[in-house]
């Protein structure tokens, strides 16, 4: 299948080629490419490009059954993804190979365009939203996640009932230590496995609960393999499971604050990786020397010096220069939480979410979104 963008440039270049080679009556250029609206999507038809869904002869439009949609759900046997996913994500040449052999099997209409300087805009369209993540995860960052349903008049949506009609519990687990953020962690309701949790400590913490659906967030690559390969061995097992990749506690509560057991559990899996995806992290850490405390965005020190709080607004200025409406603050022990807030308050249009972790190090965690 290819978009409105995608056959104009197809009847370009056949009209180029066609003129280079001379031919007098090029096939695909002269007959007529044919197109339907279908969930949401043109749907073209004609030579040189898929053949969509049954095309009235006369009228040129997709003929419909009488619910108003093309009699197949499917473009030649394939069914339609459910799901269009984009983002960004910074890896070299090796890892963007790594990454498109990884999405491969997941969907199509798959492109990853680089800009040259490492950030690569991934686009693809699939069922999967936890597996297209977890596979930018793999190499990279994942940032400006946005997903796009394909299919918004399903007239089924997903079953996540029990046999009494009440809705299953949808059971969120992450991996942190038993200090500093857990307690923050577990009055958001978060189940917790130990950081790096192996595949057995994640089933055992999904098998604990009595939970219908569950979703994971794990917080390292280490845990990603571990809590996937748990996932996997959960769904044979007959459980709805997804997998969100974080790279930060802070991405982790992005995801629990959008949480919203009303929804339907796929659209709420979609509001999670999405906050997630979007959420840029930075810290104040402990540094040595003349230097006492760091400031970092991600991994990478942007400042250091003496002072807490012109640390914290320096990197809060590097965060929010990328523009961001909501900041989660995450407080250590003795960190100036008020302070900070109080300062962030001060800037017009910043909601401020302040939490006390408790941790020993990093005094301060950021989250921007």
């Amino acid at each position: 299948m290819v978009d409105a963008g995608g056959a104009g440039l197809l009847v370009a270049l056949e009209a180029l080629s066609a003129a280079v080679a001379g031919a007098e009556e090029p096939s695909a250029v002269g007959a007529p490419v044919r197109t339907a609206v279908r969930d949401g999507l043109a749907v073209h038809t004609g030579p040189g490009v898929q053949t969509g869904p049954p095309v009235d002869a006369a009228s040129g439009v997709a003929t419909a059954d009488s619910t108003g949609r093309p009699p197949d759900d499917d473009l030649d046997g394939v069914p339609t993804p459910a799901y269009e996913i984009q983002f960004l994500v910074q890896a070299d040449d090796a890892g963007a190979r790594s990454l498109r052999a990884a999405l491969e099997p997941l969907g199509d209409s798959l492109a990853l365009a680089g800009t040259g300087t490492g950030n690569w805009n991934v686009h693809i369209h699939s069922d999967d939203v936890s597996a297209v993540v977890a596979a930018g995860a793999a190499v990279g960052t994942p940032r400006l996640v946005r997903v796009t349903s394909l299919t918004p008049d399903l007239s089924t949506p997903l079953d996540t009932s029990t046999a009494s009609g009440i809705a299953a519990e949808i059971v969120l687990l992450t991996d942190a230590a038993d200090t500093g953020i857990a307690p923050v962690l577990r009055r958001e309701g978060v189940q917790l496995v130990e950081p790096g949790g192996s595949t057995q400590s994640w089933l055992r913490a999904l098998y604990g609960t009595d939970g219908g659906s569950f979703v994971l967030l794990p917080q390292s690559a280490t845990s990603l393999v571990n809590a996937s390969a748990a996932a996997v061995q959960a769904r044979a097992a007959g459980h709805q499971v997804a997998v969100i990749p974080v790279r930060s506690v802070v991405q982790a509560l992005a995801a629990i604050a959008v949480h919203d057991v009303r929804r339907r559990y796929e659209d709420d899996v979609i509001a999670m990786a999405e906050a997630a995806g979007a959420t840029r992290a930075g810290s104040v850490a402990a540094g040595s020397g003349d230097d006492p405390v760091r400031g970092l965005i991600g991994a990478d020190v942007v400042t250091s010096g003496t002072d807490v709080l012109a640390v914290a607004e320096t990197v809060l200025d590097r965060l929010l220069g990328a523009g961001g409406e909501l900041v989660t603050v995450v407080g250590g022990v003795g960190a100036p939480v008020d302070a900070v807030v109080a300062m962030l308050r001060r800037r017009h249009g910043i909601e401020v979410v302040p939490y006390v972790g408790g941790q020993g190090d990093p005094l301060l965690l950021f989250g921007v979104e």
